[in-house]
């Protein structure tokens, strides 16, 4: 249970805000804003210049703690059946 646990917790801490950071680099480079639950990347481009502003919302913090909860449970259930599965093979 406890390694389930700091599972989700990497999973939420490190990959869910890379994945968003990754994404709104891919966006930057379009030439196009990005949001996500409370993560907000504002590009402004005119004539002869550019700005980029980035806001995180409460929200976003709150999305962290969601991800934390799915795969939380979503590895539970993984290691609940493989471990069931074993236990019916022998």
């Amino acid at each position: 249970m406890k390694s389930v646990a700091i599972k989700s917790l990497f999973i939420a801490i490190i990959f869910y805000p890379l994945i968003v950071i990754v994404i709104s680099i891919y966006n930057m480079f379009n030439d196009k804003s990005f949001s996500f639950l409370g993560f907000n990347l504002i590009l402004q481009l005119t004539g002869n210049s550019a700005s980029a502003s980035l806001n995180i919302k409460p929200s976003f913090a709150v999305s962290i703690l969601g991800a934390f909860v799915i795969s939380f449970i979503l590895l539970f259930m993984y290691k609940t059946i493989n471990e069931k599965g074993k236990r019916n093979a022998s």
